[in-house]
């Protein structure tokens, strides 16, 4: 017969599970804490503020505020000054001097007068509010919070946030690990601020300030994510003796599945072909401008770019431990490379061009595995919204030819069968068409503009364009026509253009053209506006609904512009099934999955079904929304 646990055993066990629990609490709290916090706008001391009122009881003392309770007196804490002998007069004559909103030290006040005895201060404070001092606000001590400490069940104290000061810590001990890297100085801006000094007759005062942007070296970055994806097990091993070691088969079946087999190689190309691929790592890059505190600020992010041939799938990380991994997520997480203060300008833009140009000449510089197997790298693309595109490939911000994958006319982008034939331009070709002119040896941001006739004619001559019988405007008309938007070398060539583009290892580099995020939330944007004009009369009311419950916001988001449409057609599909309507907006669920798949959802399948989706959606536009009543 088992034993009834008795009432101080079970205390003893409620006692463990709490004590266990909150450590359990307390360890979340602080993995957690320093990421959250500098994650958001909050200062030190309000962190430290709002740490100490969660870890108070929310229980005051509550104030009587009943008339019927009996009237306590008031209880004095110190002594009467009949005994004491002190300059009562002097006292008084010094109290009556001062000022409204003066503080007073009162222990200070009572060591003064040479009343050291205890609670002098209170003693000196109750004799001048007996002789009519008024003493409302003259005080120089806080009040102290008296409200206890909140508890756990069996007396444990509550998990509380580490006070800033470990973090501060934290943060320096981060640094001198290398786990943060801090970068260097790199390009100097002057500020200049105004403010009206506090004299008796206010001045306009002008203060200048500098500041810096600081750059981490790319070279450093690569290092610590090769070391950090190596620590996790997310490489794969290419050591010579493991390739070596493989069979015929193994190889084949190895290059089959990253799609590089060919049936024609041999087993020792195989082996140096899977070596190659095996050792190369793909990066891309990204910047973008923001505001924060009313200050521009540029930042440059550079990541990883999953490959299976490099990194190992999800399914392979499952089988070796036993946990579901997202290898994506992990290897694409950005690394700051550069921050600082900046305006959008091309001016301003232009300054960090010759920091990032000196990282890219370290591409060169070998970074090894721990089995020493040497990794090369590979700046691959560059991603971004519609002006950072347009900045990296030396492309026209707006104008007629505004868009970067294509070299298609404004007034032609509803012809979708134009703009997919039309003329493509990669960084190569766009140095080329730059350099084979005369123009750029101005060495000015934008050479193709205010061009004279004779510096027009010397242009279209050399690209074989006739320039007989024509006007000046006609000449600058046909020059536009033929740059296509082009309006200088990519941004990392600006200080040297006729620079190789392999000497900056970015032979491969491409500005990716579309960016899914902005890109679908303006298109969907459009797209619902229009339909509200078009959809039948029984479907409007829905969609009406679905409109003001997912949009109805004051700052809408691309995921939201998505929900929006998801939730549209399959409505339109329940109401108006096979309509032109439903069609455009199944094209566009289809697009919106394709372009968000992860790497395990992609195929060269998958991409011809994008382009094919893609284009019948274009189609579909153009014929449904041929005279749209808000664009």
């Amino acid at each position: 017969m088992m034993a009834v646990p008795s009432r101080s055993e079970k205390r003893k066990e409620q006692r463990k599970i709490v004590q266990k629990t909150r450590a359990v609490i307390q360890k979340a709290m602080d993995d957690t804490t320093l990421q959250t916090v500098m994650g958001h706008r909050t200062s030190w001391r309000k962190y430290d503020l709002v740490r100490k009122e969660e870890g108070l009881s929310n229980v005051r003392k509550r104030k009587n505020s009943s008339q019927d309770q009996p009237t306590v007196k008031k209880r004095i804490h110190g002594h009467s000054m009949d005994s004491l002998t002190i300059e009562t007069v002097q006292l008084l004559d010094e109290a009556r001097t001062w000022s409204a909103d003066q503080k007073v030290n009162w222990s200070e006040l009572a060591r003064k007068y040479g009343l050291h005895q205890k609670n002098g201060g209170q003693t000196i404070k109750e004799f001048l509010a007996a002789n009519g001092v008024p003493l409302a606000t003259k005080t120089m001590v806080s009040r102290r919070d008296r409200r206890k400490s909140k508890k756990l069940p069996g007396g444990i104290s509550f998990p509380m946030k580490k006070p800033s000061s470990y973090h501060k810590k934290s943060i320096s001990q981060l640094v001198e690990t290398g786990q943060i890297l801090m970068g260097k100085e790199v390009v100097e801006e002057v500020h200049t601020t105004f403010s009206v000094s506090k004299d008796p007759v206010p001045k306009v005062v002008e203060k200048l300030s500098k500041s810096y942007s600081r750059q981490v070296r790319l070279f450093d970055i690569r290092k610590k994510m090769l070391a950090l994806h190596e620590e996790q097990g997310l490489v794969r091993n290419s050591s010579d003796e493991y390739i070596d070691g493989l069979t015929d088969s193994e190889v084949r079946k190895r290059l089959e599945a990253i799609g590089e087999h060919h049936q024609e190689s041999d087993g020792t190309e195989l082996r140096e072909k899977l070596k190659k691929v095996s050792r190369q790592r793909m990066l891309k890059v990204w910047h973008d401008h923001s505001t924060v505190s009313g200050h521009g600020l540029i930042l440059v992010l550079v990541s990883g770019m999953y490959d299976p041939a490099f990194y190992h799938t999800p399914d392979e990380m499952k089988s070796k431990t036993g946990k579901v991994i997202d290898v994506q997520g992990i290897v694409e997480c950005p690394e700051l490379h550069i921050i600082g203060r900046s305006t959008s300008t091309l001016k301003d833009q232009l300054k960090y061009v010759e920091c990032r140009k000196q990282c890219m000449l370290e591409m060169g510089a070998p970074i090894s595995l721990a089995n020493g197997v040497v990794v090369t790298d590979i700046v691959r693309f560059f991603h971004g919204d519609g002006p950072a595109q347009q900045f990296e490939a030396g492309h026209s911000i707006g104008g007629n030819y505004c868009c970067v994958g294509c070299g298609a006319h404004s007034s032609c982008f509803d012809d979708v069968v134009h703009s997919c034939r039309s003329e493509k331009h990669n960084l190569q070709s766009r140095q080329n068409f730059v350099i084979k002119g005369h123009a750029w040896k101005k060495g000015v941001m934008s050479p193709f503009d205010k061009l004279t006739v004779r510096e027009l004619k010397m242009e279209l001559e050399v690209h074989g364009v006739s320039i007989m019988h024509k006007k000046k405007e006609r000449l600058e008309e046909d020059l536009e026509d033929l740059r296509k938007g082009i309006v200088n070398v990519p941004a990392l060539l600006r200080t040297n253009p006729e620079m190789p583009l392999e000497s900056l290892f970015l032979a491969q580099y491409e500005v990716c053209p579309i960016e899914p995020l902005h890109d679908l939330k303006g298109h969907f944007s459009n797209m619902i506006e229009e339909t509200m004009y078009l959809a039948p009369e029984e479907a409007l009311p829905e969609l009406h609904k679905i409109q003001n419950a997912v949009l109805n916001k004051d700052t809408l988001r691309g995921s939201d512009y998505r929900k929006a449409v998801i939730l549209m057609f399959k409505k339109l599909e329940e109401i108006c099934p096979g309509s032109m309507l439903t069609k455009i907006y199944e094209t566009a669920v289809h697009n919106c999955k394709l372009l968000y798949a992860p790497d395990t959802k992609r195929s060269p399948k998958t991409v011809l079904c994008l382009h094919n989706l893609a284009f019948l959606h274009g189609v579909l536009f153009t014929q449904i929304f041929a005279n749209p009543k808000s664009l």
